[in-house]
């Protein structure tokens, strides 16, 4: 891969690590559970949906974290199984990927 490449990815990923913690920080809102029965089961659900999608993001936020560690350490791009290089595009589609399109066929297989 070229630095060009490998500086855009950064780039890429700088910015949807900067849009997730946007996210993460905006993404708490007040639930009413003081009401009757049905408010409080619709909050508890909102609270659930809420924890999950925050879940969601910080496992994203710590990918993108390693991916630009990585790229910052100048080990980044290859596969963590086999060893080659995982292409541009993939990389470029799928943010912090870390198996390229074989290896992680094989291991959505052997699920």
């Amino acid at each position: 891969m070229t630095a060009r490449e490998l500086s855009s990815l950064r780039k890429k990923y700088v910015l949807l690590r900067e849009e997730l913690i946007s996210t993460l920080q905006k993404s708490e809102f007040e639930v009413d559970i003081a009401g009757d029965a049905v408010d409080k089961l619709q909050g508890a659900a909102l609270l659930r949906v809420q924890n999950q999608l925050s879940k969601q993001n910080i496992a994203k936020l710590s990918t993108l974290e390693r991916a630009i560690g990585k790229i910052d350490l100048g080990d980044y791009g290859n596969c963590e199984e086999c060893g080659e290089a995982i292409g541009f595009k993939r990389l470029e589609a799928i943010p912090g990927v870390s198996l390229c399109i074989v290896c992680a066929e094989l291991a959505e297989r052997n699920r």
